[in-house]
């Protein structure tokens, strides 16, 4: 997502939000949060290999303009480069850009815009009430999260509004804390920003109305409820590969195995679970796979076969560390995609793989 006013563009280009833009009531804007400004020409660059070096696309001039010029509407189809893994790698993939105009009156002088892969960005999985049958159930909170499970370290699925004042060992800790609270009798889902209408309200009864809100308790918290039932469901579909040590489920995965030094089994989901198992016993000082690779969909082996499965839908793509260099102990991941489907309609659920030896 990015915020636009004039001729300043803020973005996220980590797909949770980041940059935080304040402007003033005299239109200045103050970046935080180690943000530099950049204009939108310089971070959407179009794979078409026709254009010299900083010499943006006609296609991307006018969708600067639109921004700029504060109008609301869409641009498709659009091929662009990018680049991934802290900036080591590139990808290309075509996308759609949807923007309007914010009330001026109420959010300032910004357009927001919405970029989705064309791909796999028009479609997400939503997972039904799976606490609640858990709880009907009179089932443990942490039933489906036993062995060796991360979850991604930065994303907020519950915290406290103070949540200095608490200190946890890790976000899988945490984690637990609030399962165990959610599955208490005097539960209540709470957000972090509760709906407000600020329609047909003028600036002076909105600093009013914000100075007489009362202080937030200590004790206060907030959940991300769809995304607490994606991760149950994803832990609940996943829990029974993933419980155990592992063992082979055909003779075909068996020799596949020991003919390639497969290490470690492992799968990630959308809503940034993370399970693995592994199959040669760690060597000493050696660390678990999931306390290096807990990023989920951010991870490389995710991203790069849910951008090649355009490509071949059923292949393996297989990544190699950055800096392997001459590592004669180089371990490489393979991984697959896996999309839900309904109908016509489908979405990446989660990406499953082997590391192995080189």
């Amino acid at each position: 997502m990015w915020l636009s006013v004039r001729r300043l563009v803020c973005r996220d280009v980590e797909s949770r939000l980041r940059y935080t833009c304040v402007t003033s009531y005299n239109a200045v804007v103050h970046m935080t949060l180690r943000n530099n400004s950049i204009d939108l020409t310089e971070l959407e660059m179009l794979d078409d290999n026709d254009e010299e070096p900083r010499q943006p696309h006609h296609d991307i001039v006018q969708l600067r303009e639109a921004i700029v010029n504060h109008k609301r509407g869409s641009m498709g189809n659009l091929s662009i480069k990018f680049h991934y893994d802290n900036v080591r790698r590139v990808g290309s993939e075509v996308r759609n850009y949807h923007y309007t105009a914010l009330d001026p009156k109420i959010e300032g002088p910004f357009t927001l815009g919405l970029v989705l892969p064309t791909s796999y960005g028009n479609n997400w999985i939503k997972a039904g009430d799976e606490i609640n049958k858990l709880i009907e159930k009179n089932e443990p909170f942490d039933k489906y999260f036993q062995d060796k499970w991360k979850i991604h370290p930065n994303w907020v699925y519950c915290d406290y509004f103070h949540s200095s004042e608490r200190k946890f060992e890790n976000p899988e800790e945490k984690l637990l804390h609030f399962m165990e609270k959610i599955f208490s009798p005097d539960w209540e889902w709470r957000e972090q920003y509760p709906a407000s209408n600020f329609e047909n309200i003028s600036m002076d009864d909105f600093d009013r109305r914000e100075c007489d809100r009362k202080p937030i308790d200590i004790d206060e918290f907030y959940c991300d409820k769809e995304l607490m039932q994606l991760l149950f469901f994803d832990a609940k579909i996943t829990h029974a590969f993933y419980n155990s040590t592992w063992n082979p489920t055909s003779e075909f995965e068996k020799r596949y195995v020991n003919q390639y030094n497969v290490s470690v089994s492992f799968l990630a989901t959308q809503g940034g679970l993370s399970r693995w198992q592994h199959i040669l016993d760690l060597a000493e000082g050696e660390l678990q796979f999931g306390d290096v690779h807990n990023r989920s969909v951010e991870e490389v082996w995710y991203k790069r076969p849910v951008l090649y499965r355009n490509l071949n839908p059923q292949a393996f793509v297989f990544s190699v560390p950055f800096n392997s260099g001459d590592n004669d102990k180089l371990k490489i991941t393979a991984s697959h995609v896996i999309f839900v489907e309904d109908e016509n309609n489908e979405a990446p659920g989660s990406v499953v793989g082997y590391e192995m030896l080189h």
